[in-house]
């Protein structure tokens, strides 16, 4: 330290001038508190205005694009599912995800090149252009993306932008209609909490899911009447109505219809060659009400003699169930028959072999209880 009057050099704890006297005067080195608070929020300020103005620039298209393509490659299943702004529910989880796009071409990405990106006219969205391999010194494919600001999430890196994928987005509110009084899970999700109370017209339970991939899923249903079933149905942007058929039901219980359509038809026209009441006839089947049915039989067969009637081949081409459990199928059935036929007083024997198709209607699914037959008394009385 150096004396203001003299110039010379002093101790820096001096009071007075050794040399002339003079009383030392300190300048203060010393920054006030509130300078300090001034300065630090000065500082803040600046790098908070630096991060945000990097972030922005960071945040763009091509960055977005980029980190979009980067996760499909790597299989960053739970990171795309963000970057489509998908909300989370339990059928948009990363496992529903994987399996209901994994024949996306996007799921082979080997390589990448993001070629163009630029801005719509409010820059609200952006289109880019990119190319891609999918494997190893494979051919490149061309593609174009179209993204939109995510306002909801405008300050999170690299939730600004949203790929605007209609191929990987979900459907609202998906209706799917039931067999009515059935329980059922959708890819071992119980459906029950999504059950509405409104019932379409034809008396199938609608349940209503608030959120779901198109795709292909395993539905697996349990009957009122106590067919419980697998089978995978696939959703796309139409409702879905569940249509039973005869791939549903197991071989063993096919080959029990296909008995049962043997064994009614068999008994009904035996009892006529035979010239029995509907009384006298016996099924292990509750036939009763087929006694009508039975005896327009009769009376149709009443020129013709009926000896003898026998199933070749049964082959079942329709299996459905109504609402109420009620089964209607549809038989395709080959058959020899032996008639004797009266023309101008003679008695003429026909033989024959015939195709023909008949529908049954059956109360249960044990196939105890037989309500109704078509088509073929009708078509085979008419025909002979």
């Amino acid at each position: 330290m150096f004396c203001e009057d003299c110039g010379k050099k002093i101790d820096q704890d001096s009071v007075f001038c050794e040399y002339c006297g003079s009383k030392v005067k300190k300048i203060s080195s010393i920054i006030t508190k509130e300078n300090k608070v001034i300065l630090i929020l000065l500082v803040f300020i600046f790098f908070v205005f630096l991060f945000l103005w990097e972030l922005k620039c960071f945040n763009s298209p091509d960055n977005a694009m980029n980190h979009y393509l980067k996760n499909w490659k790597n299989q960053n299943y739970d990171v795309l599912i963000q970057d489509l702004g998908v909300e989370d529910g339990p059928f948009t989880t990363t496992e529903l995800f994987q399996k209901a796009f994994s024949k996306k071409e996007e799921f082979s990405i080997y390589d990448f090149q993001i070629r163009e990106c630029f801005y719509g006219i409010n820059k609200e969205s952006a289109t880019c252009q990119i190319s891609y391999q999918k494997n190893k010194n494979g051919f490149n494919y061309e593609k174009t993306y179209y993204l939109k600001r995510n306002k909801k999430n405008k300050l999170f890196l690299f939730a600004d932008w949203v790929i605007e994928e209609h191929s990987f987005q979900t459907l609202k509110d998906y209706v799917l209609f039931l067999p009515s009084n059935s329980t059922a899970t959708l890819e071992n999700i119980d459906m029950s909490d999504y059950r509405s109370i409104d019932k379409d017209k034809t008396g199938y339970d609608a349940y209503t899911i608030p959120q779901i991939f198109e795709g292909t899923y395993l539905l697996h249903l349990k009957m009122s009447n106590g067919i419980d079933l697998e089978k995978e149905i696939n959703i796309n942007k139409q409702e879905y109505t569940y249509q039973f058929n005869i791939q549903d039901i197991s071989r063993d219980y096919q080959e029990q219809v296909k008995s049962l359509g043997v064994e009614v038809i068999e008994t009904l026209y035996n009892g006529v060659a035979k010239g029995k009441k509907f009384e006298e006839i016996t099924c292990k089947r509750n036939i009763s009400s087929l006694k009508g049915i039975y005896e327009n039989l009769q009376k149709s067969l009443s020129k013709s003699f009926l000896t003898s009637l026998k199933v070749l081949d049964m082959k079942v081409t329709k299996f459905e169930i109504n609402k109420d459990g009620k089964i209607f199928i549809s038989f395709q059935m080959d058959y020899e028959y032996e008639l004797n036929i009266q023309t101008n007083g003679k008695n003429e024997t026909h033989q024959g072999k015939s195709s023909d198709v008949f529908y049954m209607t059956v109360k249960d699914i044990e196939l105890n209880e037989i309500e109704n037959i078509d088509s073929l008394v009708t078509y085979f009385s008419k025909k002979y």
